[in-house]
């Protein structure tokens, strides 16, 4: 339609915007739904307000993009006083992910068949 061939516009639309087309998109559905979330939405009904397939799509690039899931989000978005500003807000979700570290395997769990979980 453009008189273009696709891999110039996309090409195009990287050195225009930063990213190709469907980044892009991914990034705008998270920006979107990050509002809805602090509106106090559901995570499930923000995937679907937003056009991701289902929650775990959501949480998947969510998690990916901003490093926390929908669900912490919208807890410290909806969280009472202390938090006034969106800096304030990635400090509170720093800190809950801190305070739930994730198991440390000794280096030599790496061993493929050393380390089953539960």
């Amino acid at each position: 339609m453009a008189g273009l061939d696709p891999f110039a516009l996309l090409r195009g639309f990287s050195r225009a915007y930063g990213l190709p087309p469907h980044a892009w998109v991914i990034q705008e559905r998270v920006r979107h739904a990050q509002a809805l979330l602090r509106t106090g939405l559901a995570p499930a009904e923000v995937a679907a307000e937003v056009g991701f397939s289902d929650q775990s799509h959501l949480t998947r690039h969510f998690k990916r993009i901003l490093g926390f899931t929908p669900g912490s989000y919208r807890h410290a978005s909806l969280a009472p006083a202390g938090i006034d500003s969106a800096s304030d807000m990635h400090v509170a979700l720093r800190a809950m992910q801190t305070s739930f570290s994730p198991i440390r395997l000794p280096a030599h769990a790496a061993v493929r068949g050393w380390w089953r979980p539960s």
